[in-house]
């Protein structure tokens, strides 16, 4: 896949469209629909209390995108981000799809060694950080002689004055508008490259899945450059208008106090943070009766635990099967029983190209 231009060829991505798959749709134009149809509507809540609505989000990304602009950044350079989970990574990302660029996220747990390898292999314009994150940044920029900037209440540390965007600048939903990492199984990280429209597809079926509508209140508690914290952090957030919750870190007690205090009603967290949560006190001393949905997956979850948890907010628990590198493989959807739900990984995806072995034995068919 070229970084840089679009992601894939033109024929296959007029099939997928034809298919119902892809869409027109960028994250940035969503954000503006949310702004101009629910201005007051809150998009990002930094707990406990912190909240951003579709006009302040809107406003600030296009504060930022021209920051970046009057800064030097053109249409498919490549932007480092390495900052916390909160409302501000989001508006960065959208500023700079607005400025036609590419993120390259860095996680936020990332020390100084694999930030600068990652930099080393992506090659940014330049870099960004939270001011936790900024002597680090700074030590990792000095040795590849890349500029780095801090991200403080929205605004960067520059006195370049900004830049008014073209209004072609931004990128279509077919580009390249991500690349993250993944240490897989060395340890080493590799870089693993998006479009938008690659999670459009999986945010269709993450809505499939578990009927999710606007009306929905997420906490979603895994790091948002990562797959898994795309979809459930960013992208279908925003695409549905919908609220999300952050937490500057995850614990197990702090989760059931957002989703006490804030109606949550999707979760979305890996298998050991939702066994953390069913084994807390926290999930009995707070009322989780809010939950409708919960969406986990990368290892399997214990039954009996799992079928309280159930019983004890009402709650469905969704598993999936897949990848940064790969999307979704396979999912269970709220209408499946709950033996399906709790002891698989769900049906193969049929538009995806899956083979199973038992062993030695292709069981794919069964």
């Amino acid at each position: 896949m070229q970084v840089g231009g679009p992601g894939v060829h033109g024929a296959d991505a007029a099939r997928y469209r034809a298919a119902g798959w892809w869409s027109d749709l960028t994250v940035s134009q969503a954000v503006r629909r949310n702004a101009t149809g629910r201005p007051t509507k809150t998009a990002y809540l930094d707990y406990p209390d912190a909240a951003l609505s579709w006009s302040e989000f809107d406003r600030a990304a296009t504060a930022l995108s021209e920051q970046l602009a009057g800064l030097g950044v053109r249409r498919h350079d490549r932007v480092a981000v390495w900052h916390g989970d909160s409302a501000a990574i989001h508006v960065l990302f959208v500023a700079i799809e607005r400025c036609g660029a590419v993120v390259v996220g860095i996680g936020a747990r990332a020390g100084t060694r694999e930030a600068t390898h990652i930099l080393r292999s992506t090659r940014p314009h330049l870099l960004i950080s939270d001011t936790h994150r900024a002597p680090s940044a700074k030590v990792a920029a000095a040795g590849l002689s890349l500029s780095a900037l801090t991200l403080r209440d929205l605004s960067f540390d520059t006195d370049i004055p900004p830049r008014a965007l073209p209004g072609d600048q931004s990128l279509g939903p077919d580009d390249v508008f991500l690349i993250n990492s993944t240490s897989g199984t060395t340890g080493q990280p590799k870089c693993v490259v998006h479009t938008q429209n690659r999670w459009h597809y999986f945010h269709q079926k993450a809505v499939a899945n578990g009927e999710l509508t606007a009306d929905d209140v997420f906490l979603p508690v895994i790091p948002t450059p990562f797959g898994f914290g795309i979809w459930t952090t960013h992208t279908t957030p925003i695409y549905l208008g919908a609220t999300a919750v952050v937490l500057e870190r995850f614990t197990a007690a702090t989760a059931c106090a957002a989703i006490e205090r804030h109606k949550v009603t999707v979760l979305c967290c890996v298998s050991t943070q939702l066994m953390m949560i069913m084994a807390d006190p926290a999930s009995r001393d707070h009322d989780l009766s809010s939950l409708r949905v919960v969406f986990t997956g990368g290892e399997t979850l214990p039954y009996r635990p799992a079928v309280s948890f159930e019983e004890l907010t009402g709650a469905t628990i969704l598993q999936f099967y897949g990848s940064n590198e790969t999307g979704l493989l396979s999912g269970t959807t709220v209408h499946d029983s709950r033996q399906r739900r709790l002891r698989t990984a769900g049906r193969i995806v049929p538009e995806m190209s899956v083979r199973l072995f038992d062993g030695d034995t292709d069981v794919t068919a069964t």
